[in-house]
């Protein structure tokens, strides 16, 4: 393919999403010196998902970027998780060690933050140049080159819905558990049989949530008086209420601005469980139409199952996402999932697109941030932009990244199996993990998640604070603005 076309925008990283992940990478580039765009299908940036917990792993990094205190503002530190019984509200435990905020802060520093996604979606946007983000840009398509016409290095060719082509050296999807990045490069190489058989199964419906985040809960004198105690305190208790068959949960996080973080979840038991049939293609790698249709019809079946369950502050299910706007309300329909190809070339991916996490177990966001920062910091000091020294780099985050990955996802489906196991035996080990978890098997967990907060290499490290600090923090072999990447501070394009 010719690289030699004056019509197609030309970058040196061109960021496919503008979830998490996405904007998140965008910030960094931008700090970085390095030139970039994001593209997003949608027509504007569209917050989806309930709550976002943002822990001490990631906050020095905010607070590196000079965001912290603007997420302080608008966030609650967490205290713990409540488990309830529905309909009598009785307590079935409550999970403290693993998220005590007091024991969180003195040994790593921070308190874990809980905030709406859409806030902090708006504090995301704020840090970046508006005309670093092009909306309506559908990918269809991407090829790469080996060497353009010019006699300079190779790049990727990347074409959208509406004709425009963009030509970058380094492609990051960051597009969502639907990737069509991932679904363009899994089928390439699974003609080539490069694909493992991990990355060829079908991704199973064992889960199947709707979650939102409510107005503000306080108009009026009556819901002062009623949600008063939800948000009196400077924390946010995790509150799940589950049903009598245990096949519903319904979270409730109460965080600033008199509102309410929730999440509905249905589970389905292996009798239950299907693979979903959009995807045929590539053994199941196949993108749907959007990760967000599973049909009207079995959203109201959940809410009409649930709708008169006790809200464990005030009124019930009904009563909280009738006080939600409609188009903050998504739908998600995943299992956990890893993928264990993450690049190849000159492309990689990050976030949902390769290890995708159940809404409720907090971790999606985190590691998608954590997987922004550890790549910028390669693509800072990769030693050319030739495709054998970016694929290099690639490699090294990928060594960095993908245990980290594995142990996030381990995690969660942990937590789903104390939390959806059925009958007796699924009672018994919400009583123990609940109620007798030892304090010193918490901070080995916590320890073992803390070992690396990364920071952006190309910045002034910022110290961080606690008594346990983090076991290892990559150091940039570049200054700021002599990496192959980097472009002139003059050349730089500035914010509309």
């Amino acid at each position: 393919m010719s690289s030699n076309n004056s019509s197609r925008t030309k970058t040196k990283v061109l960021i496919i999403g503008g979830g998490i992940g996405g904007l998140t990478m965008g910030i960094l580039m931008e700090r970085a010196q390095i030139d970039y765009l994001i593209l997003e299908r949608a027509p504007s940036i569209r917050p989806l998902g309930s709550a976002i917990a943002l822990s001490s792993v990631v906050q020095p990094l905010f607070s590196q970027l000079g965001i912290l205190d603007e997420i302080r503002a608008s966030s609650k530190s967490v205290s713990g998780m409540t488990l309830l019984n529905e309909p009598d509200q009785r307590p079935l435990g409550s999970l403290t060690n693993l998220m005590k905020g007091a024991d969180i802060k003195e040994r790593y520093g921070y308190y874990t933050r809980v905030m709406p996604r859409p806030t902090f979606y708006d504090i995301l946007l704020k840090h970046l140049p508006r005309s670093k983000l092009v909306l309506s840009k559908k990918v269809v398509s991407f090829e790469e080159y080996e060497q353009g016409d010019d006699g300079q290095e190779g790049g990727v060719i990347v074409t959208c819905a509406d004709g425009t082509e963009y030509d970058t050296q380094i492609l990051v999807g960051s597009d969502g558990a639907y990737s069509t990045i991932r679904s363009i490069m899994y089928g390439r190489l699974n003609e080539k049989n490069l694909l493992p058989k991990q990355d060829l199964l079908p991704l199973r419906l064992r889960q199947h949530s709707v979650l939102g985040v409510t107005e503000p809960l306080r108009a009026t004198p009556d819901e002062r008086e009623r949600y008063r105690e939800c948000f009196a305190s400077e924390f946010s208790d995790f509150k799940i209420v589950m049903s009598q068959d245990r096949k519903y949960m319904f979270w409730v996080m109460p965080t600033t601005d008199d509102r309410i973080c929730w999440l509905l979840n249905r589970y389905h038991d292996e009798t239950e469980a299907q693979v979903e049939e959009s995807q045929v293609s590539c053994g199941g790698i196949q993108a749907a139409a959007t990760d967000m249709e599973w049909g009207q019809e079995a959203v109201q079946e959940m809410l009409g199952q649930t709708r008169d369950f006790k809200c464990p502050y005030s009124g019930t299910v009904g009563e909280l996402v009738d006080r939600t706007t409609p188009h903050l309300i998504s739908k998600v329909t995943l299992e956990e999932k890893l993928f264990k190809t993450w690049y190849h070339g000159r492309t990689i991916m990050i976030g949902d697109a390769v290890h995708k996490l159940v809404p409720f177990s907090g971790e999606g966001g985190a590691q998608a941030i954590l997987d922004a920062v550890t790549l910028a910091n390669v693509i800072y000091d990769v030693k050319s932009v030739r495709t054998s020294d970016i694929t290099t780099a690639f490699e090294t985050f990928y060594q960095d990244r993908f245990p980290v990955a594995q142990g996030a996802i381990d995690f969660s489906k942990q937590m789903a199996g104390v939390l959806n196991h059925q009958g007796w035996i699924g009672e018994i080990i919400r009583k123990i993990t609940f109620g007798y978890l030892p304090a010193f098997i918490a901070r080995k967990l916590d320890d073992k998640i803390n070992d690396k907060r990364p920071q952006a290499a190309f910045l002034p490290i910022i110290p961080v604070p606690g008594l346990v600090k983090p076991r290892w923090q990559k150091m940039s072999e570049r200054k700021i603005g002599e990496g192959p990447l980097t472009q002139n501070p003059e050349e730089r394009v500035q914010a509309v």
